[in-house]
């Protein structure tokens, strides 16, 4: 469902995470959360970077639950995790 220009509403995407949508648009909220409230450093491309959610909840968008990390290293913690187990991670 597409909301009006100028509506505000949440839903959950198919892959489970929360989005905010806005002017027509939908924003991954944990995206939304980590770029307005973290400290990203400047020289940062954020479109390249993933949001990791650290419990592996995905709709726990505590800024104190979320990691800034590459795509390529979010790929390597992934297989880690898969391995081991999200409780043997520490970030």
């Amino acid at each position: 469902m597409r909301s009006k220009p100028n509506t505000l509403y949440e839903d959950i995407n198919s892959k489970g995470y929360e989005r905010v949508w806005f002017k027509s648009r939908a924003h991954l909220k944990h995206r939304l959360i980590y770029e307005t409230f973290a400290n990203i450093p400047e020289d940062v491309d954020f479109d390249k970077m993933v949001i990791h959610h650290k419990n592996g909840n995905i709709l726990d968008n505590r800024l104190e639950n979320l990691y800034l990390i590459s795509i390529p290293n979010h790929t390597i913690l992934h297989k880690y995790i898969d391995k081991y187990g999200i409780e043997n991670v520490k970030l």
